[in-house]
């Protein structure tokens, strides 16, 4: 089957058209392109423009507009059911929703309901909707609920009951909840019936409430829980005993608040048991004191050899330590960036050498009280600590951070401990003038004292911002010459000084 586009080019008006010619203004396009066309005009991450409040609404109405361009395209369009398999029923798609359901003829069906309390629907058009879907539920796969409705709107009573039928769907395996359900907790409830939990296969639930019920599910491969309240605080019991029961689990994340009134954590953690992971692929945890994450990231087993992605990001810096050592004695660090609002280690995880997998290590550091000086006593400790953080590459942006900048001898310090260290970029102030140029000489300084180790042997590129829009300073370059001259008596690569403007 083939497509075409007609031309914008003046054409005789007599021109003769048929079903079965073509004639020679006409431009043939594979079925493929034109397939590919189609699928642009689809949302490719719902959940990603919702975090980013962006709106994607009228796709579906774009899609049905599409088909409309000429006969021939409209063909090509109701042959191919999966493009209509992802219905929405949103106050803008809603006319559409019978035409996608027919459109997709058996193909599994992809269902995101969204609704708000600032935009309602026509009287009757909701439950219209909703029992368009209920016909066609043994064809439902996947549905996504991102609701923001008081309990007394007339729209909650009627998504509620529709939810009720679904709970026969056998067909059913990812559930995604979006939304703060503050007022509509039975939503989750209402979900998470035995029946339905027994079919999933995928579970994302973010910025929600996730009650009791959650206990049904077995047998997950994807569970995601973003900065979701999981109650009451006994559920960590039935989320040790859902990860137990998920041994095929490839995609774990968990951001998690601490919950009221906890108790002790350790004792807790203690009798819930070991959860072993063996096919664990990608990790992402945020940990927080008190919170059920920081229990679990000490009892999880994941094996060496598991090609494990990891994103750990903690509240407190010194808390990865917590990292259990079957992790990181197979971590290395290739880059560690430091500015205000976070310190993140970007590592490789050395589990099959054949395959290293990364790992990403975010840490926030938001307390006012740290100044530069402090930030860089952070570094001293992961370093004397924790070997493995111990980069190839440092990105110190100090400029925004409060405080005196640090000494020759904070930074003789720190190059004592950075003998894997090749490239070095800083910034130290927000100035671009004398401050910065002397907060960096003062660097300089650091890296000229002699300690009972030479500092960072394999260093061979330093970063460091333009002074006043120059591309060098003649002071700092003065200094680099004879820091160079005494490396090269000790057969060191030389320091090449970049000043660049992007610092």
């Amino acid at each position: 089957m083939q497509a075409h586009v007609e031309c914008c080019d003046d054409q005789p008006a007599d021109i003769a058209r048929s079903e079965n010619s073509e004639p020679s203004w006409i431009t043939v396009l594979p079925e493929e392109i034109l397939s590919t066309i189609y699928a642009n005009l689809r949302i490719p991450d719902v959940k990603e423009i919702l975090l980013e409040n962006k709106e994607g609404l009228v796709i579906n109405r774009d899609l049905i507009v599409a088909t409309h361009v000429c006969h021939r395209w409209r063909k090509i369009a109701l042959d191919i059911a999966s493009l209509w398999a992802d219905v929405k029923i949103t106050p803008i798609c809603y006319q559409h929703i019978e035409e996608f359901l027919l459109r997709s003829k058996n193909v599994s069906l992809a269902v995101e309901l969204r609704l708000s309390g600032d935009c309602s629907y026509p009287h009757g058009v909701l439950s219209m909707a909703l029992n368009h879907i209920s016909m066609n539920q043994q064809r439902l796969a996947s549905l996504f609920l991102h609701v923001y409705l008081p309990a007394d709107y007339s729209e909650s009573s009627a998504v509620q009951s529709w939810i009720r039928q679904l709970n026969s769907t056998q067909s059913l395996d990812t559930i995604r909840i979006y939304g703060m359900l503050e007022s509509m907790e039975c939503y989750p409830n209402e979900f998470i019936q035995p029946s339905l939990a027994r079919g999933l296969k995928r579970l994302d639930v973010t910025l929600s409430v996730l009650w009791s019920r959650f206990v049904h599910v077995r047998g997950l491969s994807e569970l995601t829980l973003c900065q979701t309240t999981i109650v009451p605080s006994s559920i960590r019991f039935q989320l040790y005993e859902l990860l137990r029961s998920s041994p095929n689990l490839r995609f774990l994340c968990l951001s998690l608040p601490a919950p009221n009134g906890v108790g002790d954590a350790g004792a807790i953690s203690a009798s819930l048991g070991r959860i072993s992971l063996p096919n664990l692929r990608q990790l992402d945890l945020t940990i927080s004191p008190n919170c059920v994450v920081s229990e679990l990231l000490d009892n999880i087993d994941v094996p060496p050899e598991a090609n494990c992605e990891f994103i750990i990001a903690n509240y407190l810096p010194l808390e990865i330590r917590r990292i259990p050592r079957d992790i990181t004695s197979r971590m290395r660090t290739f880059t560690l960036f430091v500015s205000k609002k976070i310190l993140q280690l970007r590592t490789i995880r050395f589990a099959d050498p054949a395959k290293p997998s990364k790992a990403t290590i975010t840490l926030p550091l938001l307390r006012s009280r740290h100044s530069k000086r402090d930030v860089v006593e952070i570094l001293f400790q992961y370093f004397d600590l924790m070997p493995w953080t111990r980069p190839i590459t440092l990105i110190l942006d100090l400029s925004e951070t409060d405080g005196p900048v640090p000494l020759k001898e904070d930074w003789f310090r720190l190059a004592s401990r950075l003998s894997t260290l090749v490239d070095l970029k800083v910034r130290v102030t927000r100035s671009s003038g004398q401050e910065e140029e002397q907060s960096l000489v003062s660097l300089l300084e650091g890296l000229d004292i002699e300690g009972e180790e030479p500092l960072c042997p394999r260093l061979c590129r330093l970063i460091l911002p333009a002074m006043d829009g120059k591309q060098n300073s003649e002071r700092l370059s003065v200094m680099l010459i004879d820091i160079n001259k005494k490396r090269e008596s000790l057969c060191f690569p030389a320091i090449v000084a970049t000043f660049s403007g992007n610092v």
